[in-house]
C-alpha cells in the first residue's frame, strides 16, 4: 500500500424529483438510442468519406451485453419466485429492466417462471443480451454452488467461478447472435473449472488458464467462421459485426466481482506491444473484434473475500479481490471503461463490510469514474429489504408496495444514469419512439415500473438528508425537466473519509436519543418490527423444518442425477437449496442494538479483551497486516462528541426546557417542534428508512451477540487501492516475519485485544503513529517448539501502524534468512492489498507431532494445501475466530491418504475445500442426518483424487513445462462412486456428517459431534495410513 498524499473530492447526488427518475420525455429516449447506435453512424459515416458521397445505410450491428452480479447473499431465484415477500435487489431490479435475451443463473428450478425474465431470442435482432450471477453465499448451480452456504457468505466462496462464468457469457451472446446453440450445461460448468485458479498453483496462474479456456470457447470451430465472415466486410444477405458494447453491474461483493471482471476482461485485449497500451479489441484469428465497456454501475463495493475484515490479521482482499479493485489505469487502457459510477453508502459500520472506494491509490478517481455518497447502510443502497423488515419503509397501504425502501432512489438514480450513457434499458410506453411502438420488448411492464416507484414521503426525506447534512440548496418541487430529467451529481467540497466521519456524527446523534435513552420503544418503526421467533422452541422448529426441507431438495438432487446417463455431467442444473435459516427477531436485535449502544455510550459495557490465534504452516509470500486497534478509541471520542453535539438538533427540547444535557437523562423532548422541518424530516429519515444492519449481523450465528471487536463508535474502513483510512501494521512479508532476530518457516501470531486504557497507553500522542510498542499485543511463537520467536531490537519500530503500508512493506522485503523459500526464485514480493496466504489452520486444534512440511534433498516441500483443518463457521468469522467444534449440517473431511482430495460430496451436497495428504477439510453445510436412524441408512459420497504434493511445480517461466506439468497433474486426477452405510446413532446428538477417506478408496462416516481425535470420536484410525503394496479387488 502507498501513502495518500492527496485525497481527490467524492461527489453529493443532485435532489430527487418528486415524480421519481423514470424517463418521461421522448427525448431522454432518442439521446439513449443514438448512443447505443454510435458505431453504427460512425461505421455509415466513413463508408460516405470513403465514397465522398451519401451511400445507403449498411447492414450492420453492435452487440449489447449487460451483466449483473448480485450481492453477498443475493439470489434473484430465491427473493422474486420464493420469498414472501418478495425483495428482489437492486441489480436484480436493473436485470429485469434490461432489454435483451439472455439467462438468469440460479433460475433453471424455477420454470415457466423464469422464462419472463428475458426477452426471446429473435427481438431485438440477435443484438441485447443480459446475464444474471447469483450473490455469492446463496446457489448458483451452474457452477457448482447449490446451496445457501454460510462459508460463501463469509469468504465470498465460488467468487472466482461467478467471475469466470460471466467471462464466458461473451462467448455465449456471440454464439446466439451468431445463431448457434448457447453453450450447454456440462460445458460451461467444466469450462469454468478449467478456468479456476488450482488450489495446486498457490493461487496463481489464473490469467493463463482463463485466456486459455475463453480462446479456445471464441475460436470454437462452429463459432469462429461465422464471426469472421460478420467482421469482414458484409456480403449480400449477412449483418456486419462492429463490436461489443458491454454494460456491468455489481452490488456488494457483486461489484466487487464487476470490478474484478472488468480487469480480467482487460487482460485478453489485444497488445502488439507490451510497451504500448492495448487496442480496445479481441484479436480473432488476424482479425479484430471490437470492445468496450460502455458502462460499470456499483453498489457499495466490498470485497471481503478470503478471510474478511473483521479478524484482526485480515483485510478481505485474498484470492479473485487480490490486485483487481483498482479500474484498469488510463495509460494502458484509457478510454476503454466510459463511464464508472459508484454509490457508497453513509452510514454502513459493520467491520465484515468494509467499502473499497474506486479512488486510485495515488488519491485520484479514475477519468471515467464518479463515486456518490448515499444515506443508509449497505442494502438500503442495493436493495433486498422487504417493506416492514425492521419495521422500516412500513405502510399501511399495501399500494405503497416498495415506495417508501430508501434503496428505490439509488435504484432510480443508477437507472437513469445508465439510460443517459446509452445502457439498453426498457422504458414506459408512452416516451417510446411511435416507430419503436411495436416492439413490445423494449417497454417496461406495469408491474415491473411499480418496483421503481419512490413516495413523495421518501423523496422529502433524502432531499432533508442533502440539506441538513451536506448543506445543499434545494429547489422547489416539482423540480423543473432541466434538474428532474437529468442525474448530474455535485462535487463536494471533502473527500470521502471525511465525508463518511460527518456522517456518523449524524447517525450517533439519532442513536444517542433512540438507543441511549430507548425512545425507540415508542415508535412505530420498533412497534412494528416482527418477533415471531424470538422463542427458541418456535426457532427451533422452525429450523427443523428448514432443514427438512434441505433434504428433500437433497432427495430430488439424487434422483435426477440417477436418471441421468452421466452423473458427472448433469445435462441441467440440479436444484438449489433452501434459504438458510435466519430467524425472525427483528425486535430483540433492535433492542439488544440499543442496550449494547447505551452501555458503550456511558461506559459501562465490559471490554472484551480476548486473545485471538492464528497459525501460518508456513510463511505467505505475500503481506500480512495487523488491523491496529489503537484508533478505536480516538474514533469512539470523535463520534461520541459529534453526536452529543447534532442530537438537539435532531431532538429539540419542549420550549422553556432543556434535554440531552448529560449521558444519563434525556430531558424533555418534543418531536413536534421540528417534525414538518427538514431536521425532523431527517429524524423521519432515521426512524423509518435507513436500517440498522449491525443489528442484525451475525445476531443469530454468534447467538445474541453481534460482530465482536467492534461496536457502534468506530468508523468503516474504506480502502483506496493498495492505500487506506485506517493505519495496518506489517507482520510478515517475503516469507519473514517482521522484527523477528532468527528464522522460523511456521509460526502462530497471537493477538491480544488489550483495553482501552493499554491501547491509549501504547498510542502515545494523540494523532501520531509513531513507534509503538506493539509487540507487547502480539506475540510470534514458533509453531514447532512453541516457544516465542526473539525479536529485534528495533521490531516495534518495523510494526508501527502506517496508512503507507506499501512503502512500508517493500522496504520490509529484502531478502533474508526469514524469507528464504522455493516459491520465489528471488522475484519480488506482492506488497499489497494485503493478502494472500494458503488459508490459516484453527487456532485450537491439537498438536501435530509431525512436521507438516518435511525437508528432503535439502528442498521444502509443501503440501497443496493446509496441514490441518479449518473449521469454518457462518458468517464473516470464516473460521479463525473460534474452536473447531463441528456444526450441525455440515461435512467434514478426514484424508487418511498420500492424495489430496479435489472435491467431495454428500449426497449431491458437495463441499467447499481441497483436502491435502493426512489433512483434515471440509466446510460445506446442509446435511443433517434423519431424526431417527434406520437399519440400511446410507450416503453416497462421490470425490475426486489427485496429485496431493506440489515440489514438482515448475512455475510459470516455461509455458512448455507448466503445461506439461498442469496435463500430468490432470491425468492423476481419478472419480469415486460409493454408497457408504452410517453407524447407528440412535440416542446421540449429532452434529452433520465427517467422511474418512482411507487407502484403496476405502471410506468411514461418522455422526458424531465429537471432532476426529478426542477420545470420544468413535473412528480410531490413524491420520497417516501405510501406502498398500496391493489394493483387494473390488
Amino acid at each position: 500500500m502507498s501513502e495518500m498524499k492527496f485525497s481527490d473530492l467524492l461527489w453529493y447526488p443532485p435532489q430527487f424529483p418528486s415524480k421519481w427518475r423514470i424517463p418521461r420525455h421522448l427525448a431522454q429516449v432518442q439521446d439513449n438510442l443514438r448512443r447505443q447506435r454510435s458505431w453504427e453512424v460512425g461505421y455509415h459515416d466513413a463508408l460516405c468519406q470513403a465514397a465522398q458521397r451519401r451511400v445507403e445505410r449498411p447492414c450492420c450491428k453492435t452487440v449489447h451485453i449487460s451483466l449483473f452480479f448480485d450481492g453477498t447473499g443475493n439470489n434473484l431465484n430465491n427473493d422474486l419466485f420464493v420469498a414472501d415477500p418478495q425483495h428482489p435487489t437492486n441489480i436484480a431490479r436493473l436485470f429485469r429492466a434490461t432489454i435483451g435475451a439472455g439467462y438468469a443463473g440460479g433460475t433453471a428450478s424455477a420454470g415457466s417462471q423464469a422464462q419472463g425474465l428475458t426477452d426471446s431470442l429473435d427481438e431485438g435482432s440477435n443484438q441485447f443480451f443480459k446475464y444474471y450471477m447469483p450473490g455469492v453465499g446463496t446457489p448458483f448451480p451452474e457452477i457448482g454452488d447449490l446451496d445457501f452456504s454460510g462459508l460463501g457468505l463469509a469468504t465470498a466462496l465460488y467468487g472466482e467461478e461467478r467471475i469466470n462464468w460471466g467471462l464466458l457469457m461473451i462467448v455465449d451472446a456471440l454464439r446466439r447472435m451468431a445463431n448457434l446453440p448457447s453453450l450447454d450445461v456440462p460445458t460451461l460448468k467444466e469450462s469454468v473449472a478449467a478456468m479456476t485458479t488450482p488450489m495446486a498453483a498457490l493461487d496463481m496462474g489464473g490469467t493463463s488458464l482463463r485466456r486459455r479456456v475463453f480462446e479456445r470457447l471464441l475460436n470454437a470451430p462452429d463459432l469462429a467462421p461465422r464471426l469472421r465472415i460478420a467482421l469482414a466486410q458484409p456480403t449480400p444477405g449477412t449483418s456486419k459485426l462492429l463490436g461489443i458494447k458491454l454494460y456491468v453491474y455489481g452490488f456488494s461483493r457483486g461489484a466487487a466481482a464487476a470490478r474484478a471482471f472488468v480487469n480480467w476482461l482487460a487482460q485478453f485485449l489485444h497488445r502488439p506491444d507490451p510497451d504500448q497500451p492495448a487496442e480496445h479489441c479481441l484479436l480473432l484469428g488476424t482479425q479484430k473484434l471490437p470492445l468496450s465497456v460502455e458502462y460499470l454501475g456499483l453498489l457499495d463495493t466490498v470485497a471481503s473475500v478470503g478471510v474478511a475484515h473483521i479478524a484482526p490479521v485480515a483485510e478481505g482482499h485474498m484470492s479473485w479481490a487480490d490486485g483487481t479493485m483498482e479500474l484498469p489505469d488510463e495509460a494502458g487502457y484509457g478510454g476503454w471503461i466510459k463511464r464508472c459510477l459508484h454509490l457508497v453508502a453513509s452510514h454502513e459500520q459493520r467491520l465484515c463490510f468494509p467499502l473499497d472506494s474506486i479512488r486510485r491509490t495515488n488519491g485520484h478517481y479514475p477519468s471515467c469514474g464518479v463515486e456518490v455518497l448515499y444515506p443508509g447502510v449497505h442494502s438500503d443502497l442495493g436493495g433486498g429489504y422487504p417493506p416492514g423488515e425492521q419495521g422500516k419503509a412500513y405502510s399501511g397501504d399495501k399500494m405503497d408496495g416498495d415506495s417508501l425502501l430508501l434503496s428505490q432512489i439509488p435504484l432510480n438514480d443508477l437507472y437513469a444514469d445508465a439510460l443517459a450513457h446509452g445502457a439498453p434499458m426498457k422504458v414506459p410506453e408512452e416516451v417510446l419512439p411511435e416507430a419503436l411502438q411495436q416492439y413490445q420488448w423494449r417497454k417496461m411492464p406495469f408491474d415491473l415500473l411499480r418496483e421503481f416507484r419512490v413516495s413523495p414521503v421518501l423523496a422529502d426525506r433524502f432531499n432533508a438528508w442533502r440539506q441538513v447534512t451536506l448543506g445543499l440548496h434545494a429547489d422547489p418541487q416539482p423540480l423543473r425537466d432541466s434538474l428532474a430529467n437529468h442525474y448530474e451529481p455535485v462535487r463536494a467540497a471533502t473527500s470521502l473519509e471525511r465525508a463518511l466521519q460527518e456522517q456518523m456524527g449524524w447517525i450517533t446523534a439519532w442513536r444517542i436519543d433512540r438507543y441511549a435513552f430507548l425512545s425507540l420503544e415508542g415508535c412505530p418503526f420498533y412497534q412494528e418490527a416482527t418477533d415471531s421467533q424470538s422463542d427458541e422452541q418456535v426457532r427451533k422448529l422452525a429450523e427443523t423444518r428448514r432443514n427438512d426441507e434441505q433434504r428433500e431438495v437433497e432427495k430430488r438432487r439424487l434422483a435426477q442425477l440417477e436418471q441421468e446417463d452421466d452423473p458427472r455431467r448433469p445435462s441441467k442444473p440440479l436444484e438449489p437449496g433452501p434459504k438458510d435459516f435466519d430467524p425472525d427477531m427483528a425486535k430483540t436485535q433492535l433492542h439488544q442494538a440499543a442496550l449494547e449502544f447505551g452501555e458503550d455510550y456511558r461506559g459501562t459495557r465490559r471490554t472484551p479483551t480476548g486473545t485471538f490465534e492464528w497459525a501460518l504452516d508456513s510463511l505467505p509470500a505475500t503481506a500480512v497486516y495487523l488491523l491496529n486497534n489503537d484508533d478505536e478509541q480516538a474514533e469512539y471520542e470523535r463520534m461520541k462528541k459529534a453526536g452529543q453535539r447534532l442530537v438537539k438538533e435532531l431532538f429539540p427540547p419542549r420550549s422553556g426546557y432543556s434535554c440531552h444535557d448529560n449521558e444519563t437523562e434525556r430531558g424533555q423532548v418534543d418531536e413536534s417542534r421540528n417534525a414538518h422541518l427538514q431536521s425532523g424530516l431527517l429524524r423521519a429519515l432515521f426512524d423509518d428508512q435507513v436500517h440498522d444492519s449491525r443489528a442484525w449481523f451475525l445476531h443469530y450465528a454468534l447467538k445474541g451477540s453481534r460482530e465482536p471487536w467492534t461496536s457502534y463508535f468506530r468508523d468503516r474502513m474504506v480502502y483506496f487501492g493498495e492505500a487506506c483510512n485506517k493505519p495496518l501494521s506489517l507482520l510478515s512479508v517475503a516469507g519473514g516475519v517482521v522484527g523477528a532476530a532468527t528464522l522460523s518457516a511456521s509460526v502462530v501470531y497471537v493477538i491480544r485485544r488489550g483495553s482501552p486504557a493499554e491501547r491509549l497507553a501504547l498510542a502515545g500522542a494523540a494523532g501520531q503513529y509513531g513507534a509503538r510498542d506493539l509487540t507487547r499485543l502480539v506475540s510470534v511463537l514458533d509453531q514447532t517448539t512453541g516457544l516465542a520467536l526473539p525479536m529485534r531490537d528495533d521490531a516495534a519500530h518495523l510494526r508501527a501502524p502506517t496508512e503507507a503500508i506499501g512503502t512500508w512493506c517493500a522496504s520490509n522485503a529484502r531478502p533474508s534468512a526469514n524469507n528464504a523459500s522455493p516459491r520465489r526464485s528471488g522475484k519480488s514480493p506482492s506488497c499489497g492489498p494485503p493478502m494472500r496466504p494458503r488459508p490459516a489452520r484453527c487456532p485450537m486444534c491439537r498438536p501435530d507431532p509431525r512436521p507438516c512440511h518435511p525437508a528432503q534433498g535439502g528442498r521444502r516441500m509443501f503440501p497443496i494445501v493446509r496441514c490441518r483443518t479449518l473449521r469454518p463457521l457462518v458468517g464473516c468469522l470464516a473460521a479463525v475466530l473460534f474452536a473447531a467444534t463441528a456444526q450441525a449440517g455440515t461435512i467434514y473431511g478426514v484424508n487418511h491418504t498420500q492424495w489430496a482430495i479435489n472435491h467431495f460430496s454428500v449426497d449431491g451436497h458437495s463441499v467447499v475445500d481441497i483436502i491435502g495428504p493426512y489433512q483434515g477439510g471440509g466446510g460445506g453445510g446442509g446435511y443433517a442426518p434423519p431424526a431417527k436412524w434406520r437399519p440400511g441408512l446410507t450416503v453416497r459420497i462421490d470425490w475426486e483424487t489427485g496429485n496431493g504434493y506440489s515440489w514438482d511445480f515448475p512455475g510459470y517461466g516455461d509455458r512448455a513445462k507448466y503445461d506439461a506439468w498442469l496435463a500430468k497433474s490432470e491425468a492423476q486426477k481419478r472419480q469415486h462412486t460409493q454408497l457408504v452405510p452410517v453407524p447407528d446413532y440412535t440416542g446421540q446428538k449429532v452434529c452433520g456428517i465427517t467422511v474418512h477417506f482411507l487407502p484403496c478408496d476405502q471410506l468411514q462416516v461418522s455422526t458424531s459431534c465429537y471432532p476426529y481425535g478426542a477420545p470420544e470420536y468413535p473412528i480410531k484410525t490413524p491420520l497417516q495410513l501405510p501406502v498398500p503394496k496391493t489394493c483387494p479387488a473390488k
